[in-house]
């Protein structure tokens, strides 16, 4: 199916629509039935050739619910392109009867595995794999540096993998560091069980702290970022004396029972993943390049999932994090934070400037935490969500910096 570029171009060149709405536009609609085509049909409804900003809004705002909320009038068309060709493409391959689960490599019932070949030739990824069997599941990590070494444990987010850290772990690894970087199960080189249902907070908790268990880790520094810090500011709750230190970024450790909660930011992310799991898929590749500004980041960031049926982790991730007190995990959390504001060991918070979701949630760690008084709490300048992709080196060396100022 051809896309009209100039008029792609000409229907939206004026109208802001944040990127997160195309995407959920174009994945609840184009996939389930409709062509891209027809969406810029519906974008102009008095068929003109341009659209108007009340047009837009009067338009979609009754479909969809995450319409330039944070009102910055912009839109990149070349990323727009990017993902209505993607719509486009999907939409031939299903309108073709081809199966978007033909590729998967099931291992056993109900779960899948991605082919090596996937890693192959990736940009800065020569990690040599390491393999541990999990509640049955096979869960990939990197382990680099000496082993001897002071222990730096590293858990990505949604919708990301280890790929995340690699150009952090290099510096760890030069300041004698032993650097760990774990897939989660469901993400990266790891196990990926195709029910949603698997993916609970608990479930990941669960299969990290056995992580840090069959390792044997112990005198650990844990680097965290995004579900990252969820899951694993719990396991250092849970594992205290294992645990030395604790250095995070663009994350939040919710406790509805404090008031320590999601931003309407994450909120509104929250509605369009809905979106997405209704239509089935997420661009998990497109939406970590088109945060970092990087485009040749996709085929990185979509190398573990051959096809959706890969996916349920990443799809129900964000459904996961708890926002009222009878969510699952929120009691939990709760007792996470009572462990941290009694917590003495170093805690240090290093959030970016530019990820509207995580803005000021630093602000509860570093008040309330007896670790984080006195440290140099930083920001990251000119770093979105994913600031491990554009400024990983700059916080690696402040890690390495708050080890060295806080030995044991």
């Amino acid at each position: 199916m051809s896309i009209d570029l100039t008029r792609v171009r000409n229907l939206l060149g004026t109208v802001g629509i944040r990127m997160a709405a195309v995407t959920a536009m174009v994945l609840s609609t184009a996939i389930s039935a409709q062509s891209p085509q027809q969406i810029i049909d519906a974008l102009d409804a008095d068929r003109s050739g341009t659209i108007s900003s009340t047009e837009a809004v009067d338009n979609l705002k009754a479909n969809f619910s995450f319409i330039d909320s944070n009102g910055d009038g912009g839109i990149d068309l070349a990323e727009l392109t990017s993902i209505l060709t993607m719509a486009a493409s999907r939409n031939a391959g299903t309108a073709s009867g081809t199966s978007l689960s033909a590729t998967a490599e099931e291992v056993r019932p109900g779960v899948l595995r991605t082919p090596d070949s996937r890693f192959e030739n990736l940009p800065d990824y020569d990690f040599e794999p390491h393999y541990v069997e999990i509640q049955g599941y096979r869960m990939h990590y990197i382990d680099e540096g000496p082993d001897d070494g002071e222990v730096i444990l590293m858990l990505h987010g949604e919708p990301s993998w280890s790929y995340l850290y690699r150009k952090m772990i290099p510096i760890f690894v030069e300041a004698g560091y032993r650097a760990i970087a774990p897939d989660l199960i469901g993400f990266g080189r790891s196990d990926k069980p195709v029910s949603m249902d698997v993916h609970t907070y608990q479930f990941h908790v669960d299969t990290q702290r056995a992580l840090v268990e069959a390792l044997n880790l112990t005198n650990v520094t844990f680097v965290g970022q995004d579900w990252g810090g969820l899951i694993g500011l719990r396991v250092v709750a849970e594992n205290e004396a294992r645990f030395s230190r604790v250095a995070i970024a663009n994350t939040n450790l919710p406790d509805p029972e404090t008031g320590i909660l999601a931003g309407d930011a994450f909120m509104n992310w929250k509605r369009v993943n809905q979106q997405m799991i209704d239509a089935g898929d997420i661009p998990t590749g497109y939406m970590i390049a088109n945060s970092a500004g990087n485009p040749i980041l996709q085929a990185a960031y979509d190398a573990p999932f051959p096809d959706p049926s890969y996916k349920a982790g990443p799809l129900i991730m964000p459904q996961r994090v708890p926002v009222t007190r009878s969510d699952a995990g929120a009691a939990e959390g709760s007792a996470a934070w009572e462990v941290f504001r009694r917590w003495e060991k170093p805690f240090l918070t290093s959030f970016s400037d530019g990820d509207p979701v995580t803005a000021g949630k630093f602000v509860p760690f570093q008040e309330q935490i007896p670790g984080a008084q006195g440290q140099p709490h930083t920001t990251i300048r000119d770093a979105g969500h994913f600031l491990q992709e554009q400024k990983g080196e700059e916080w690696a060396d402040t890690i390495v910096e708050f080890i060295r100022a806080n030995p044991n």
